[in-house]
């Protein structure tokens, strides 16, 4: 038995069926509309149920492309280097020393730019004048030496014009022979308290290649501290320099105020220290005593009695 139609379905139905032209078209398009809206009740089958789609997880690897091999292209490499000329450009000066000019000195000439450094080299003349002629313009350090006594450690820096014509001064220090540096701790020196005093005899030149300062330790040579008497000394005197070329010893200073020191070197010359130079009291709230060994000798005398001193010991 079927299912009855509503009444607006019933007289839509009625018209399609009539083929009333117009209206039988407009019928139909009214019947479709009912259908869709779920107006007509009746068994109508339903869509069927979307596919099931299988979950998937996200992933954040990468893709390996090491085998991935890529044609080549056409071309050629090249490379900028630094170039100091052909310019138009000319540096010319003296070289000076502490006896004057310095006839025979190496001049180096160093163009720096982006691509690295270019250099040009000459030899001062008789009279300790040079050029150096034919360069670019740009940003220069000059400096000159003569092995194995003259050299300068810092270069003179400057910037050339590209055609023009500079006139540098340059000026060497005299390095040779032997030195003695020193230090001591603490600095300066506390009196009645002992002080560490450690020297380094050495002997300097100028290498010929490149002009720098070496500095070589003297091993093996026998060094005495001299000073005035108020250095008290705890360790042998003279010793002999290890094998950089460096002495030490422990010393007391009896009393504030100046106390320069010197090294002679047996055979040779003696040479002033740097340091110390004076010895200063401690500020003190409180006082102890102490001994120092019997075995202390004093620069210009010996002593092989018990020398008692007062310490202090610092307060705020």
């Amino acid at each position: 038995m079927r299912a009855a139609l509503p009444p607006l379905a019933s007289r839509a139905l009625g018209w399609l069926r009539s083929g009333r032209g117009a209206a039988g078209a407009a019928g139909a398009l009214t019947v479709a509309a009912l259908v869709l809206c779920g107006c007509v009740s009746g068994s109508i089958a339903g869509l069927p149920a979307p596919p099931a789609v299988p979950a998937t997880s996200p992933t954040t690897t990468l893709p390996d492309l090491a085998g991935v091999s890529l044609n080549g292209v056409a071309g050629q490499t090249t490379t900028t280097a630094a170039a100091i000329g052909p310019g138009q450009a000319t540096l010319t000066g003296t070289v000076s020393g502490p006896q004057g000019a310095v006839p025979g000195a190496v001049v180096e000439v160093n163009r720096v730019t982006r691509a690295g450094n270019a250099i040009a080299t000459t030899t001062t003349n008789p009279d300790g004048t040079w050029t150096v002629a034919g360069i670019l313009g740009g940003a220069y350090r000059v400096r000159a030496w003569r092995a194995p006594d003259l050299s300068m450690t810092t270069p003179t820096e400057l910037f050339l014009s590209s055609t023009e014509t500079r006139q540098v001064q340059l000026q060497v220090q005299a390095y040779g022979g032997v030195s003695v540096t020193a230090s001591v701790a603490p600095d300066p020196p506390v009196v009645g308290q002992p002080a560490n005093l450690v020297i380094e005899l050495a002997t300097t030149s100028v290498d010929s290649q490149t002009g720098v300062v070496r500095s070589t330790g003297v091993s093996g040579a026998q060094v005495e501290l001299t000073g005035p008497s108020t250095w008290a000394l705890e360790s042998p005197n003279p010793t002999i320099t290890d094998a950089s070329g460096m002495a030490s010893w422990e010393l007391y200073c009896e009393a504030a105020g100046s106390a320069p020191l010197a090294v002679q070197v047996t055979g040779g010359s003696a040479y002033q220290l740097s340091q110390p130079t004076s010895c200063v009291e401690a500020a003190s709230t409180t006082t102890t005593s102490t001994t120092r060994p019997s075995t202390s000798s004093t620069l210009g005398r010996s002593s092989t009695t018990s020398t008692s001193t007062t310490s202090t010991t610092t307060g705020r």
